[in-house]
């Protein structure tokens, strides 16, 4: 797995009727929840899947307006990225994304991920 995914939630959220109005290309779906690819970038390209991000909010800000009015809704941007075999790992996200995300209500995630070298 890698690439930015971005998760939507909710106890009471209708997320099939939902996705059948959105347009948007969902990954999975459930009844209270659903997975939206968001950028497919590699784990290693991480200011790449920042970049998708971005432009994913500016394409489907409509979506993400009616997501954070629905009632008890909950998403984030999971961001998947190499786990490094090193004593600590950072990851620092720029403020326009942190900006652009909180908007919506929308969180920022990082799924670390081993990835083996050939």
């Amino acid at each position: 797995m890698s690439g930015c995914v971005l998760r939507v939630h909710g106890k009471n959220f209708d997320a099939k009727g939902f996705v059948a109005e959105s347009g948007l290309k969902v990954l999975r779906l459930q009844d209270s929840s659903f997975n939206v690819d968001v950028s497919q970038r590699s784990a290693d390209d991480l200011p790449g899947q920042i970049e998708d991000t971005l432009r994913f909010i500016d394409s489907y800000a409509d979506v993400l307006t009616r997501l954070r009015s629905a009632d008890g809704v909950e998403m984030a941007f999971d961001f998947g990225i190499a786990q490094k075999d090193v004593a600590g790992q950072f990851v620092r996200f720029p403020a326009r994304l942190v900006r652009r995300a909180a908007e919506f209500g929308a969180g920022l995630e990082v799924s670390l991920y081993a990835i083996q070298s050939s």
